[in-house]
């Protein structure tokens, strides 16, 4: 998220979709390990809670956690039985995650939706937490199960943030985390959810239906980082974040410069920096067959090949001249990006425009995810004042990923 004009101021899902729209496959259900509350240490020797790994489980197979876990029924994790998921890379075979999404085998082809992305009433409650703050700012997006998981947080640096629960048919919503310090989100091969925390400087795993907060890593050479604030996190655990200071206006700032980092998986949990990424990294995405990282900045948005291990080969731009916000992929590799006004713009994986989405009478939009029974709805998060912030969503023909 960036600052606003109000104030001072995200893949391994689980998810496996067989190839289509330019001849990519998902590879985005692969996963060889659960993860288990534990200790990792990061390269400066700095230990932080969270995220070991238990082996079981072939590269391909997705184990869901027996009994209730994260709403899902027992027996499931998030609602989605345990399956065999493709394989990474190209040519990988459709199969079920954990999180049980699964692309369709033909995924078909982006059209533009006709009409603007309606507000969903409700998705910032007025109480306590925001009756008297007039702008907050709705973040982070992230289908899991059978409901949509998004950060709110008010103004200022190290801001006070809480998770909120949208969940369909009838548009529920509820407060899941009331003080979880987190930005963008996402959600794990194994149905955990991921978050970028401001709070304490961390990524973290929470636990649902409503915490605790757990860092996986929290420094990086002896110090906290700035601001985490969006992220990506790939099936074999790799996490990719970036971290600006839109958040944290600390000076001088416990960081030399505002980078993007990734993480690599359970039990090592090593940070290094990720050179050539744009000024002030902001939202982060992988394409469906986790080729390709998507990173946008205030220098334009920029992608970096992803090689076998999860390092990244050097940058190229992708769209100059661009700087947007959060990011997501629907399952022919299109990307959705939100930020600079009420729209999302719409780019092929060759980077062509292919249209823009706009919500209707819409805040400054934030970020984007997919959902529903079918994930074909569009979730738009916005800031703003009470009326302008908050969900909107959009059918669109096309199914996508949850984060």
């Amino acid at each position: 998220m960036k600052p606003s004009l109000a104030c001072v101021c995200l893949l391994s899902l689980g998810v496996a979709c067989s190839a289509g729209g330019g001849g990519t496959s998902d590879s985005r259900g692969a996963s060889g390990a659960s993860n288990s509350a534990g200790a990792a240490t990061n390269a400066g020797g700095n230990s932080a809670t969270g995220g070991t790994a238990t082996s079981g489980g072939s590269a391909g197979t997705a184990s869901a956690t027996a009994g209730a876990s994260n709403g899902g029924s027992a027996g499931s994790s998030n609602g989605g039985a345990s399956g065999a998921g493709n394989s990474a890379g190209a040519g990988g075979a459709a199969g079920t995650s954990a999180t049980g999404f699964k692309c369709p085998a033909s995924p078909g082809t982006f059209t533009l939706p006709t009409g603007k992305a309606e507000h969903i009433p409700g998705t910032t409650p007025v109480d306590s937490f925001n009756m008297n703050a007039g702008f907050t700012n709705v973040e982070g997006p992230v289908w899991i199960g059978d409901s949509l998981y998004f950060s709110e947080m008010l103004g200022g640096s190290l801001p006070p943030s809480r998770i909120l629960k949208l969940t369909p048919p009838g548009n529920t919503v509820s407060v899941a985390v009331a003080d979880s310090g987190s930005n963008g989100m996402a959600v794990d091969s194994n149905g955990n959810l991921i978050a970028a925390v401001h709070k304490d400087g961390s990524i973290s795993q929470v636990t649902l239906p409503s915490g605790p907060v757990t860092p996986i890593v929290s420094m990086y050479m002896g110090n906290r980082f700035i601001s985490p604030n969006d992220l990506a996190v790939r099936s074999d655990g790799t996490i990719y974040f970036s971290d600006p200071n839109y958040q944290n206006s600390t000076n001088p700032p416990p960081q030399t410069a505002q980078r993007l980092y990734r993480v690599t998986p359970a039990p090592a949990r090593t940070v290094s920096v990720i050179a050539d990424a744009p000024m002030m990294p902001n939202g982060v995405t992988l394409s469906p067959d986790e080729s390709t990282l998507y990173v946008d900045g205030t220098t334009g948005l920029m992608k970096f090949a992803v090689m076998t291990d999860g390092s990244l080969g050097p940058a190229s731009m992708f769209v100059m001249n661009y700087s947007g916000d959060g990011m997501v992929v629907d399952c022919a590799g299109d990307l959705y990006v939100a930020g600079g006004s009420s729209n999302v713009t719409v780019y092929s994986a060759a980077g062509a425009t292919l249209g823009t989405i706009t919500t209707d009478n819409g805040g400054t939009s934030t970020n984007v995810a997919f959902g529903g029974a079918d994930h074909k709805t569009l979730y738009i998060t916005a800031q703003g004042n009470d009326g302008q912030r908050g969900v909107f969503s959009i059918v669109m023909p096309i199914a996508g990923f949850p984060y």
